[in-house]
């Protein structure tokens, strides 16, 4: 199987292990993202990169500039994609600094994909974080599946968690991942489906210990 690769903001276990053990409104066949593959998506690259791409692309990271202060953004209203019907996958919108991480991308995505080789994506970026996606539609669970997914989007009985403002989330790194050993790892909880192959701070080291 030819691996994927793609840019993200990792998003630290120290955010998330406040999160997941609130998540537990979706049917059991719904698959948890896992802790350490949370991310922002800044850029899709496609399969097999060769090696001179993925050192271009480590290069160019490499050569972002670092902000002269710290940033945060924060998590807010659900989100269903592509569409609420049939969504393929299930997160959050993104709240404080959704220009900044938008902008984020525009500045850097037609890069990366330039370097990848691959047709840059011209749409207008909508920065989210996914949580989970829902068992194929063929899978005999579908539908009580979609309809905990419904449900939690919906919010009627407002038990549905959003981090919001409690959790800034600090923006500070930016990573190559791709695809880990294992992937698709559907049976096990503790694998990760995902690796960073290159990690690149976006904060100077003068603010790396400030909050």
């Amino acid at each position: 199987m030819r691996k994927n690769f793609f840019v993200g903001i990792p998003i630290r276990r120290e955010y998330s292990v406040h999160w997941f053990p609130k998540w537990n409104q979706f049917h059991k066949k719904v698959r948890l993202v896992h802790p350490e593959d949370l991310h922002v998506t800044v850029a899709f690259l496609g399969k097999e990169l060769g090696e001179t791409s993925l050192r271009s692309i480590c290069e160019y990271l490499d050569k972002m500039n670092a902000f002269v202060e710290p940033h945060y953004f924060t998590l807010t209203k659900p989100i269903l994609l592509p569409n609420t019907r049939q969504p393929t996958a299930i997160g959050y919108e993104i709240g404080e600094n959704l220009q900044l991480l938008q902008t984020l991308i525009m500045q850097h995505r037609a890069q990366f994909t330039k370097l990848a080789n691959i047709r840059s994506d011209r749409r207008t970026p909508l920065p989210h974080l996914t949580i989970a996606r829902p068992p194929s539609l063929i899978n005999k669970n579908y539908a009580e599946c979609l309809q905990s997914i419904q449900q939690w989007y919906e919010n009627k009985d407002g038990t549905t968690f959003i981090p919001g403002e409690e959790y800034r989330i600090r923006l500070d790194e930016i990573a190559l991942y791709t695809w880990a050993d294992g992937y698709p790892n559907r049976t096990n909880p503790s694998a990760c489906n995902f690796k960073i192959i290159h990690r690149k701070k976006l904060i100077s080291e003068t603010l790396q210990f400030l909050n």
